[in-house]
Protein backbone atom coordinates (compact mmCIF):
# COMPACT_ATOMS: atom_id res chain seq x y z
CA UNK A 1 0.00 0.00 0.00
CA UNK A 2 1.20 3.51 -0.81
CA UNK A 3 2.16 5.81 2.01
CA UNK A 4 0.88 9.36 2.37
CA UNK A 5 3.18 12.23 3.22
CA UNK A 6 3.55 15.94 2.67
CA UNK A 7 6.89 17.13 1.38
CA UNK A 8 8.29 20.62 1.92
CA UNK A 9 7.84 21.19 -1.82
CA UNK A 10 4.18 20.28 -1.49
CA UNK A 11 3.67 22.72 1.33
CA UNK A 12 5.29 25.46 -0.75
CA UNK A 13 2.97 24.64 -3.64
CA UNK A 14 -0.04 24.90 -1.37
CA UNK A 15 1.17 28.22 0.02
CA UNK A 16 1.75 29.73 -3.42
CA UNK A 17 -1.28 28.36 -5.30
CA UNK A 18 -4.93 29.32 -4.84
CA UNK A 19 -6.91 26.13 -5.31
CA UNK A 20 -10.57 26.52 -6.29
CA UNK A 21 -12.07 23.42 -4.67
CA UNK A 22 -15.61 24.50 -4.06
CA UNK A 23 -18.69 22.81 -2.73
CA UNK A 24 -21.16 24.25 -5.22
CA UNK A 25 -24.20 22.08 -5.56
CA UNK A 26 -24.72 20.92 -9.15
CA UNK A 27 -28.26 19.82 -9.86
CA UNK A 28 -28.37 16.71 -12.11
CA UNK A 29 -31.37 17.99 -14.07
CA UNK A 30 -32.05 19.17 -17.60
CA UNK A 31 -33.61 22.57 -18.24
CA UNK A 32 -34.60 24.34 -21.45
CA UNK A 33 -33.79 27.78 -22.80
CA UNK A 34 -36.45 29.83 -24.60
CA UNK A 35 -35.18 32.88 -26.46
CA UNK A 36 -37.25 35.68 -27.92
CA UNK A 37 -35.40 37.51 -30.68
CA UNK A 38 -36.59 41.10 -30.36
CA UNK A 39 -35.88 44.78 -30.98
CA UNK A 40 -37.29 47.91 -29.38
CA UNK A 41 -38.22 49.38 -32.81
CA UNK A 42 -40.18 46.25 -33.87
CA UNK A 43 -44.01 46.77 -33.73
CA UNK A 44 -45.02 43.05 -33.55
CA UNK A 45 -42.38 42.51 -30.86
CA UNK A 46 -44.38 44.92 -28.74
CA UNK A 47 -47.84 43.60 -29.66
CA UNK A 48 -48.59 39.87 -30.05
CA UNK A 49 -44.90 38.98 -29.50
CA UNK A 50 -44.92 40.85 -26.19
CA UNK A 51 -48.06 39.07 -24.96
CA UNK A 52 -46.77 35.66 -26.02
CA UNK A 53 -43.46 36.25 -24.23
CA UNK A 54 -45.27 37.15 -21.00
CA UNK A 55 -47.24 33.89 -21.30
CA UNK A 56 -44.01 31.93 -21.69
CA UNK A 57 -42.60 33.57 -18.58
CA UNK A 58 -45.75 32.60 -16.70
CA UNK A 59 -45.63 29.01 -17.99
CA UNK A 60 -41.94 28.35 -17.34
CA UNK A 61 -40.95 30.18 -14.21
CA UNK A 62 -38.66 27.39 -12.98
CA UNK A 63 -38.29 24.72 -15.66
CA UNK A 64 -36.70 26.93 -18.31
CA UNK A 65 -34.59 30.01 -18.80
CA UNK A 66 -36.78 32.48 -20.71
CA UNK A 67 -34.98 35.54 -22.08
CA UNK A 68 -35.66 38.53 -24.31
CA UNK A 69 -32.69 38.77 -26.67
CA UNK A 70 -32.55 42.28 -28.13
CA UNK A 71 -30.09 42.08 -31.01
CA UNK A 72 -31.05 45.56 -32.22
CA UNK A 73 -32.50 48.79 -30.87
CA UNK A 74 -32.15 50.52 -27.53
CA UNK A 75 -31.50 47.31 -25.57
CA UNK A 76 -29.00 45.83 -28.01
CA UNK A 77 -25.79 44.31 -26.67
CA UNK A 78 -22.95 42.25 -28.23
CA UNK A 79 -23.98 39.02 -26.49
CA UNK A 80 -27.53 39.29 -27.84
CA UNK A 81 -26.19 40.06 -31.32
CA UNK A 82 -24.00 36.94 -31.25
CA UNK A 83 -26.85 34.70 -30.13
CA UNK A 84 -29.17 36.01 -32.86
CA UNK A 85 -26.46 35.46 -35.48
CA UNK A 86 -25.73 31.97 -34.13
CA UNK A 87 -29.39 31.02 -34.67
CA UNK A 88 -29.18 32.29 -38.27
CA UNK A 89 -32.37 34.10 -37.46
CA UNK A 90 -34.44 35.97 -40.07
CA UNK A 91 -36.99 38.48 -38.81
CA UNK A 92 -38.48 39.28 -35.44
CA UNK A 93 -40.09 38.44 -33.16
CA UNK A 94 -38.81 34.89 -33.32
CA UNK A 95 -38.99 32.34 -30.53
CA UNK A 96 -36.37 29.62 -30.13
CA UNK A 97 -36.43 26.53 -27.93
CA UNK A 98 -32.80 25.60 -27.63
CA UNK A 99 -31.49 26.24 -31.13
CA UNK A 100 -34.78 25.49 -32.89
CA UNK A 101 -37.07 28.20 -34.28
CA UNK A 102 -40.62 27.46 -33.10
CA UNK A 103 -42.11 29.37 -36.08
CA UNK A 104 -44.49 31.35 -33.91
CA UNK A 105 -46.84 33.77 -35.67
CA UNK A 106 -49.73 35.95 -34.62
CA UNK A 107 -52.20 33.24 -35.72
CA UNK A 108 -50.68 30.18 -34.02
CA UNK A 109 -49.64 31.43 -30.57
CA UNK A 110 -52.11 29.13 -28.78
CA UNK A 111 -50.85 25.99 -30.49
CA UNK A 112 -47.22 27.00 -30.08
CA UNK A 113 -47.69 27.76 -26.39
CA UNK A 114 -48.93 24.19 -25.92
CA UNK A 115 -46.21 22.56 -28.05
CA UNK A 116 -43.42 24.50 -26.32
CA UNK A 117 -44.76 23.50 -22.89
CA UNK A 118 -44.86 19.85 -23.96
CA UNK A 119 -41.29 20.03 -25.21
CA UNK A 120 -40.03 21.74 -22.05
CA UNK A 121 -41.66 18.99 -19.96
CA UNK A 122 -40.08 16.31 -22.16
CA UNK A 123 -36.63 17.85 -21.86
CA UNK A 124 -37.01 18.14 -18.08
CA UNK A 125 -37.50 14.36 -17.98
CA UNK A 126 -34.20 13.74 -19.80
CA UNK A 127 -30.91 12.89 -18.12
CA UNK A 128 -28.49 15.82 -18.45
CA UNK A 129 -25.08 15.52 -20.03
CA UNK A 130 -23.75 18.26 -17.73
CA UNK A 131 -24.81 21.12 -15.49
CA UNK A 132 -23.25 23.87 -13.40
CA UNK A 133 -23.50 25.37 -9.92
CA UNK A 134 -22.17 28.69 -8.66
CA UNK A 135 -21.04 30.66 -5.66
CA UNK A 136 -21.04 34.45 -5.78
CA UNK A 137 -19.37 37.35 -4.04
CA UNK A 138 -20.67 40.90 -4.46
CA UNK A 139 -18.59 43.85 -3.29
CA UNK A 140 -20.59 46.99 -4.02
CA UNK A 141 -21.08 46.42 -7.78
CA UNK A 142 -18.09 44.11 -8.31
CA UNK A 143 -19.37 40.58 -8.90
CA UNK A 144 -17.21 37.47 -8.60
CA UNK A 145 -18.63 34.07 -9.52
CA UNK A 146 -17.05 30.67 -8.87
CA UNK A 147 -18.64 28.02 -11.10
CA UNK A 148 -18.37 24.26 -11.06
CA UNK A 149 -19.49 22.18 -14.03
CA UNK A 150 -20.05 18.44 -13.64
CA UNK A 151 -20.39 16.03 -16.55
CA UNK A 152 -22.88 13.27 -15.83
CA UNK A 153 -22.19 11.44 -19.10
CA UNK A 154 -19.18 10.91 -21.35
CA UNK A 155 -18.88 13.76 -23.84
CA UNK A 156 -16.84 14.45 -26.96
CA UNK A 157 -16.17 17.89 -28.44
CA UNK A 158 -15.54 21.42 -27.25
CA UNK A 159 -17.79 22.77 -24.50
CA UNK A 160 -18.13 26.31 -23.19
CA UNK A 161 -19.69 27.86 -20.09
CA UNK A 162 -20.93 31.40 -19.60
CA UNK A 163 -22.97 32.94 -16.81
CA UNK A 164 -25.54 35.39 -18.14
CA UNK A 165 -27.08 38.44 -16.50
CA UNK A 166 -30.84 38.70 -17.02
CA UNK A 167 -32.58 41.81 -15.70
CA UNK A 168 -36.28 42.24 -15.04
CA UNK A 169 -38.28 45.48 -15.02
CA UNK A 170 -35.99 47.29 -17.44
CA UNK A 171 -37.42 50.66 -18.49
CA UNK A 172 -37.10 51.42 -22.21
CA UNK A 173 -39.21 52.37 -25.20
CA UNK A 174 -40.96 49.66 -27.20
CA UNK A 175 -42.79 50.02 -30.50
CA UNK A 176 -46.52 49.26 -30.08
CA UNK A 177 -46.23 49.68 -26.28
CA UNK A 178 -45.05 53.27 -25.89
CA UNK A 179 -42.24 55.14 -24.19
CA UNK A 180 -40.58 54.08 -20.94
CA UNK A 181 -42.34 50.73 -20.61
CA UNK A 182 -41.24 47.91 -18.29
CA UNK A 183 -39.47 45.08 -20.11
CA UNK A 184 -39.21 41.58 -18.63
CA UNK A 185 -36.23 39.20 -18.61
CA UNK A 186 -33.81 41.24 -20.70
CA UNK A 187 -30.55 39.47 -21.54
CA UNK A 188 -27.95 42.05 -20.54
CA UNK A 189 -24.66 40.25 -21.11
CA UNK A 190 -22.52 37.26 -20.30
CA UNK A 191 -19.97 37.62 -17.52
CA UNK A 192 -17.30 36.50 -19.98
CA UNK A 193 -16.72 38.84 -22.92
CA UNK A 194 -16.79 35.89 -25.32
CA UNK A 195 -20.57 35.42 -25.76
CA UNK A 196 -20.20 31.65 -25.32
CA UNK A 197 -18.00 31.93 -22.28
CA UNK A 198 -14.94 29.98 -21.19
CA UNK A 199 -13.91 26.74 -22.85
CA UNK A 200 -14.30 24.05 -20.18
CA UNK A 201 -13.67 20.91 -22.23
CA UNK A 202 -11.64 20.46 -25.41
CA UNK A 203 -11.71 16.96 -26.85
CA UNK A 204 -13.52 14.74 -24.39
CA UNK A 205 -14.87 14.42 -20.86
CA UNK A 206 -15.76 11.38 -18.79
CA UNK A 207 -18.80 10.96 -16.59
CA UNK A 208 -17.92 12.41 -13.19
CA UNK A 209 -15.44 14.98 -14.48
CA UNK A 210 -15.76 18.38 -12.80
CA UNK A 211 -14.38 21.68 -14.08
CA UNK A 212 -13.84 24.83 -12.00
CA UNK A 213 -14.09 28.29 -13.58
CA UNK A 214 -14.47 31.81 -12.26
CA UNK A 215 -15.78 35.12 -13.59
CA UNK A 216 -15.38 38.77 -12.60
CA UNK A 217 -17.77 41.50 -13.72
CA UNK A 218 -18.52 45.09 -12.82
CA UNK A 219 -22.29 45.63 -12.79
CA UNK A 220 -23.16 48.92 -14.59
CA UNK A 221 -24.59 51.63 -12.37
CA UNK A 222 -27.91 51.78 -14.24
CA UNK A 223 -28.69 48.08 -13.76
CA UNK A 224 -30.85 47.29 -10.73
CA UNK A 225 -29.15 44.50 -8.78
CA UNK A 226 -32.38 43.46 -7.04
CA UNK A 227 -33.95 42.76 -10.45
CA UNK A 228 -31.10 40.60 -11.75
CA UNK A 229 -30.97 36.83 -11.99
CA UNK A 230 -27.94 34.83 -13.10
CA UNK A 231 -28.08 31.82 -15.37
CA UNK A 232 -25.31 29.42 -16.34
CA UNK A 233 -25.48 28.06 -19.88
CA UNK A 234 -23.35 25.28 -21.34
CA UNK A 235 -22.78 25.35 -25.11
CA UNK A 236 -21.14 22.89 -27.50
CA UNK A 237 -19.15 24.26 -30.41
CA UNK A 238 -20.04 22.43 -33.62
CA UNK A 239 -17.87 21.69 -36.65
CA UNK A 240 -19.27 24.73 -38.49
CA UNK A 241 -18.32 26.99 -35.52
CA UNK A 242 -21.94 27.41 -34.45
CA UNK A 243 -22.89 26.76 -30.82
CA UNK A 244 -25.56 24.30 -29.69
CA UNK A 245 -27.35 24.59 -26.36
CA UNK A 246 -26.56 21.85 -23.83
CA UNK A 247 -28.07 22.86 -20.47
CA UNK A 248 -28.85 25.80 -18.22
CA UNK A 249 -29.33 26.51 -14.52
CA UNK A 250 -31.18 29.49 -13.07
CA UNK A 251 -29.99 31.32 -9.95
CA UNK A 252 -32.76 33.64 -8.80
CA UNK A 253 -31.28 33.74 -5.29
CA UNK A 254 -27.71 34.24 -6.44
CA UNK A 255 -26.97 36.83 -3.75
CA UNK A 256 -27.52 34.10 -1.15
CA UNK A 257 -24.97 31.79 -2.81
CA UNK A 258 -22.08 33.43 -1.02
CA UNK A 259 -18.59 32.20 -1.87
CA UNK A 260 -16.72 30.64 1.00
CA UNK A 261 -13.50 32.13 -0.29
CA UNK A 262 -11.93 33.30 2.95
CA UNK A 263 -8.68 31.46 3.59
CA UNK A 264 -9.25 29.72 6.92
CA UNK A 265 -5.50 29.63 7.42
CA UNK A 266 -5.62 33.36 8.04
CA UNK A 267 -8.20 32.69 10.76
CA UNK A 268 -5.96 30.29 12.67
CA UNK A 269 -7.16 27.02 11.11
CA UNK A 270 -4.52 24.41 10.23
CA UNK A 271 -4.68 21.13 8.27
CA UNK A 272 -1.93 18.53 8.71
CA UNK A 273 -2.04 15.14 6.99
CA UNK A 274 0.12 12.10 7.66
CA UNK A 275 -0.01 8.31 7.21
CA UNK A 276 -1.39 6.24 10.05
CA UNK A 277 0.10 2.98 11.27
CA UNK A 278 -2.07 1.04 8.81
CA UNK A 279 -1.05 3.27 5.88
CA UNK A 280 -4.37 5.08 5.69
CA UNK A 281 -4.41 8.86 5.66
CA UNK A 282 -5.00 10.80 8.87
CA UNK A 283 -5.78 14.53 8.81
CA UNK A 284 -5.48 16.70 11.90
CA UNK A 285 -7.63 19.84 12.00
CA UNK A 286 -6.57 22.50 14.51
CA UNK A 287 -8.52 25.71 15.14
CA UNK A 288 -7.67 28.70 17.32
CA UNK A 289 -11.33 29.69 17.68
CA UNK A 290 -14.46 27.51 17.52
CA UNK A 291 -15.75 26.85 13.99
CA UNK A 292 -19.33 25.80 13.19
CA UNK A 293 -20.63 23.24 10.70
CA UNK A 294 -17.36 22.00 9.25
CA UNK A 295 -17.28 19.54 6.35
CA UNK A 296 -14.04 17.88 5.25
CA UNK A 297 -13.50 16.12 1.93
CA UNK A 298 -10.84 13.99 0.33
CA UNK A 299 -10.71 14.74 -3.40
CA UNK A 300 -8.74 13.80 -6.46
CA UNK A 301 -7.04 16.52 -8.49
CA UNK A 302 -10.12 16.92 -10.71
CA UNK A 303 -12.07 18.04 -7.66
CA UNK A 304 -14.12 14.84 -7.44
CA UNK A 305 -15.03 13.89 -3.89
CA UNK A 306 -13.65 10.48 -2.90
CA UNK A 307 -14.87 10.69 0.69
CA UNK A 308 -16.66 13.36 2.72
CA UNK A 309 -17.16 13.59 6.48
CA UNK A 310 -19.31 16.02 8.45
CA UNK A 311 -17.37 17.22 11.48
CA UNK A 312 -19.99 19.52 13.00
CA UNK A 313 -18.62 22.23 15.28
CA UNK A 314 -14.85 22.31 15.75
CA UNK A 315 -12.72 23.42 18.69
CA UNK A 316 -9.11 22.65 19.53
CA UNK A 317 -7.83 19.64 17.56
CA UNK A 318 -9.93 17.10 15.64
CA UNK A 319 -8.45 13.96 14.08
CA UNK A 320 -10.01 12.65 10.86
CA UNK A 321 -9.30 9.08 9.77
CA UNK A 322 -9.98 8.42 6.10
CA UNK A 323 -11.25 5.02 5.04
CA UNK A 324 -10.58 5.47 1.30
CA UNK A 325 -7.57 3.75 -0.24
CA UNK A 326 -4.81 5.65 -1.99
CA UNK A 327 -5.72 4.03 -5.32
CA UNK A 328 -9.06 5.84 -5.24
CA UNK A 329 -7.31 9.20 -4.99
CA UNK A 330 -4.30 8.85 -7.25
CA UNK A 331 -0.72 10.03 -6.86
CA UNK A 332 -1.77 13.49 -5.69
CA UNK A 333 -4.93 14.32 -3.78
CA UNK A 334 -6.55 17.17 -1.92
CA UNK A 335 -7.93 17.55 1.57
CA UNK A 336 -10.54 20.32 1.63
CA UNK A 337 -12.18 21.88 4.69
CA UNK A 338 -15.38 23.89 4.14
CA UNK A 339 -17.14 26.01 6.78
CA UNK A 340 -19.56 28.96 6.70
CA UNK A 341 -16.55 31.20 7.44
CA UNK A 342 -14.35 30.03 4.58
CA UNK A 343 -12.31 27.16 3.20
CA UNK A 344 -8.86 25.64 3.33
CA UNK A 345 -7.24 23.15 0.98
CA UNK A 346 -4.14 20.99 1.42
CA UNK A 347 -2.45 19.12 -1.39
CA UNK A 348 -1.30 15.60 -0.44
CA UNK A 349 1.42 13.74 -2.35
CA UNK A 350 1.07 9.98 -2.00
CA UNK A 351 4.23 7.93 -2.27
Amino acid sequence: MKNFNLSILTLLLVASTHLHVSAQEVDPSQKSIITKISATWCPPCGSWGWDFFEELLEDHNDAALVIANHYSGDLRNPTAEAIEENFRNIGQPSFYLGNQDQNVTRTNVGDRRTSIAERVDAEAAMSPMANSGIYTRLDDRSLHVDARTVFFEDADGDYYLNVYVVEDKVIADQASRGNDVEHSAILRTGLEENPWGIEIISGSASAGDAVETDFDFEIPSDWVIENIILASVIWKREADDSYSFVNTELFTNWQDLISATTDLGALGVDLTSRPGADGQLITQVTVDEPVAEAIISLLDMQGRAIETQSLGALSGTTVVRWSSSSSAVGAIGLVHLQTPAGQLTEKVVMK
